[in-house]
């Protein structure tokens, strides 16, 4: 019975319009039964803040190693053999100015300075007899009135002029050969210059020094120099030289004393000379610093947590929903970015977390304030 049915052409066109029936009736329930199944949603709720136009100065991050401000080499001004040294000169001791560090023999210096005040001795009393002469000669000048050898001429040699300008320059000799003697016997003893820090020492018991040759080597403490170095991309202000140095256990300010103006073909950074005073500070200490940069006046400051991907920014528009702002960014430093166009004073900037964000998704604005760690704009 069933396959003459199918075999009847009336059965199989009636047996297709039912099933086109039914499977349209299906899909008309389906798809009212979605339409009911439709939840409204609530608002997602995000922190915003409106940014005002301020003047910012650019924080330059750069880092460096403390040195010395001033290295010495205490090379010796006589040749000698070293006949004492200091028990405390090693290297990495702290010294004082005026400590004694080594002696250098100083007998034959000693001798020399007695022949000179000898000298001197006998240059003066030569003056003296010289002066006595002089005294002598203005008499018999004054003898030889109505003489004929009596004139103009004759009256310098005659009252011997060129003997007391001779004995005068001798004693003048004598006197500058005690006082270079009395120098090089002070010379055989050597002290630290400086209060420093012995850096390096050749010197030894018994050693033979030339003059000129390098036995000790102090890093002046009074003040140290950091040999900072930054990105190339910045610039320093030339109107602000304070610069804030920052170690692990503590914060000084520095001042710059000169940027270099060349970039280093090593690392292609810039470098600038900071100097600062400490007490307990350890040479080739690491230092990081923050230098001044470029003053932007007018300009709408946001941190980077709120710069999105490509250069975006998230606000919520006027109609409560998220909107995707292009911003254009002509600076930045560590925590900030500077930028002059894409957003105004009014606009309401989204600073919290939306991990799906669709364009047009509906928001609320929370009344919850930004994060506490954001620092102040200038």
């Amino acid at each position: 019975m069933i396959l003459k049915l199918l075999k009847n052409p009336i059965f199989i066109a009636s047996l297709i319009i039912v099933t086109g029936c039914l499977t349209s009736f299906l899909i008309v329930s389906l798809a009212n039964e979605e339409e009911m199944t439709i939840i409204e949603t609530s608002p997602f709720a995000v922190q915003t803040r409106k940014f005002q136009r301020t003047n910012y100065q650019l924080e330059i991050p750069a880092w460096g190693f403390v040195e010395p401000l001033e290295t010495i080499e205490i090379c010796p001004e006589i040749s000698g053999r070293v006949t004492e040294v200091s028990e405390k000169l090693h290297v990495g001791r702290r010294v004082v100015a005026g400590e004694f560090l080594f002696a250098i023999d100083d007998r034959k210096f000693i001798h020399t300075l007695a022949e000179a005040e000898g000298a001197t001795v006998l240059a003066e009393q030569e003056l003296e007899i010289e002066m006595g002469r002089q005294i002598i000669a203005r008499k018999e000048w004054d003898l030889l009135e109505n003489s004929a050898v009596k004139n103009e001429s004759n009256m310098p040699l005659a009252l011997r002029g060129p003997h007391l300008k001779a004995k005068e320059a001798s004693l003048q000799i004598a006197l500058a050969q005690q006082a270079m003697s009395v120098l090089d016997v002070e010379r055989t003893k050597l002290e630290a210059p400086c209060d420093g820090l012995i850096l390096s020492d050749t010197i030894a018991l018994g050693q033979f020094l030339e003059v000129g040759d390098a036995a000790v080597t102090i890093g002046c403490t009074r003040s140290y120099l950091i040999n900072a170095r930054f990105s190339q991309e910045y610039q320093l202000s030339p109107d602000h030289r304070i610069v804030p140095i920052t170690f692990p256990e503590n914060t000084l300010m520095g001042e710059i004393r000169s940027a270099l103006p060349f970039i280093e073909p090593d690392t292609r950074q810039k470098r600038v000379l900071v100097s600062f005073a400490s007490t307990d500070i350890s040479i080739g200490q690491h230092a990081s610093l923050k230098l001044p940069g470029t003053l932007h006046q007018k300009v709408i400051v946001l941190p980077k947590s709120v710069v999105r991907k490509d250069q975006t920014v998230w606000l919520l528009s006027d109609r409560s929903t998220l909107e995707v702002r292009k911003i254009k960014i002509i600076a930045e430093d560590k925590n900030f970015v500077i930028i002059d166009e894409g957003i105004s004073e009014e606009d309401r900037v989204i600073t919290s977390h939306i991990a799906c964000p669709l364009v047009g998704m509906r928001l609320a604005e929370s009344p919850a304030e930004p994060s506490a760690d954001w620092r102040e704009q200038p």
